[in-house]
Parts: C-alpha cells; structure tokens; sequence
C-alpha cells in the first residue's frame, strides 16, 4: 500500500511544530531579556555596582535567559514525535474522525490485523483505507500546532521591544553606559555624574587604632561642592560619625 500521503503528513507535522517552538521560544527568550535588563540597569545606576557585582548581575541576567531557552526551546524540540502520536493528536483536532487517522495508519501497516492475510480481508482493509484516505487531505489543512498561542507571545515579544526601542531613544546614553557596565564587568566606564571624587587609599588602609591619627587624601573635580561629608565608625560596628571636610580651592582635601 502506499504510505506516502501519511508519512508526508506526519513530516509535515513536524516541520510545522518545528517552526512554531522556535517562533514561540524565541519570542520568550526575547521578552524576558527585555524585561529583565532594565532593572538590572535601573539597580546599577542607584547603587554603582562594583566589578564583582556587575559579574554577579550578568551571571543572573544569562542564568534567565538559558533557563528560558532551555525550558521553552530546547527541552521541547529533543522531544521526537512519533506518527502513532501524531495521528492521535491530528485525530484530536481534526472534526468528526474520533481516533480515524490512527485506524487508518494502522490499516496501511497491517500490523496486528490477523484478517489481512487472507485474500477477503486484504479486499476489505483496501476499501477501508480507499474511503479513510480522503481524510489525509483534511488532516493536513487543520491546525493542529495551536498557532494562536505561538501568535500571542509573538505579539508580546513585538510590544516589548516597541516600548523598550521608544524608551531607549531619550536614555541612549544611559542604556550604551549601563549595557557597556553589564556586558563587560572588566569594562572602567562609569555613569554620567558631575561630581568625581578620587580618593587616595592610604598605605596602611583606613583601618587604624582608636584615637591614632588617618591621613585622607582626594582630589574633587568636575562641579565642586564647597565640602564633603566623611563617615567612619569602630570595627565592633554601632553609629556611622559624620564629619565636613573643606574643599580646597584646587579641589583637594586633606
């Protein structure tokens, strides 16, 4: 008998499921990479993460995006169909065939039909896949992918990157800067700011014994403030100590 029609159509089963897993996957991965990466920013630009921080940040940040790849992606497409299950899922969709595609898969093969092998019986499983075979047709115009799902996180992913592209134009800076802090850990690039204050770590560190003198150096430039405000307090913890320190009139202090 000719199995062509069948295989065909599971075929093209699968290179439709193919096409809408990766149409769905990738559309999650997207969303939930523009969903992510601003307040990742938004948390950098408050606090100023330091080097091991930004590492902390892009190892989470690309921890989210495989989980998503490997749950919504990957781990569906190693599934392999076989066509017993896909002429259950076609029967499932298709209107009115109540389990006849998988009779009809199972007639062509012959497999467990004692009747075929007697001249009678080949006669009537013949007929039977003459009159079942118009189904094939049917099967392979129905949808049987749930494309309206695939369409719906299509459509997410497309709304989520018109409002991140039409937020991105005012903050271009900010977004190269922040991207640029993320992407590269090792990268010196800092916030926009008015203020920089370098301060010069002193060869013994700032930790010194109580009522011993510390020498604090830096250099302030930029839009210089009148004085800064320097905090210390004891290695057993308790209240910060805050103290105004006069700037210099070459933006130095001491």
């Amino acid at each position: 008998m000719d199995f062509r029609p069948l295989d065909d159509l599971c075929q093209s089963f699968r290179r439709q499921l193919r096409s809408a897993l990766i149409q769905a996957g990738l559309c999650r991965v997207a969303l939930v990479g523009l969903v992510l990466l601003p307040p990742i920013l938004l948390l950098d630009w408050l606090t100023h993460f330091s080097m091991a921080w930004r590492f902390v940040a892009l190892g989470g940040y690309l921890a989210a995006l495989s989980a998503t790849a490997w749950w919504t992606l990957i781990s569906p497409m190693k599934r392999r169909w076989s066509n017993e299950e896909i002429f259950a899922r076609l029967d499932e969709v298709l209107p009115g065939t109540d389990g006849t595609l998988l009779e009809l898969h199972e007639l062509i093969r012959g497999k467990g039909i004692e009747e075929a092998s007697h001249p009678l019986g080949q006669t009537l499983v013949s007929e039977a896949v003459r009159q079942l075979s118009p189904l094939t047709g049917q099967a392979a115009r129905v949808d049987a992918i749930h494309r309206p799902g695939v369409a719906r996180w299509r459509n997410a992913a497309g709304i989520a990157i018109i409002i991140f592209a039409a937020a991105a134009v005012p903050l271009a800076t900010y977004l190269s800067i922040g991207c640029k802090r993320l992407f590269n850990p090792l990268s010196s690039v800092r916030w926009p700011h008015r203020t920089t204050i370098a301060l010069h770590t002193p060869l013994g560190g700032f930790a010194v014994p109580q009522l011993e003198s510390l020498d604090i150096r830096a250099d302030v430039s930029g839009v210089v403030p009148p004085d800064l405000v320097l905090a210390f307090r004891g290695s057993s913890g308790g209240y910060w100590i805050k103290e105004k320190i006069p700037i210099r009139p070459d933006g130095s202090i001491r």
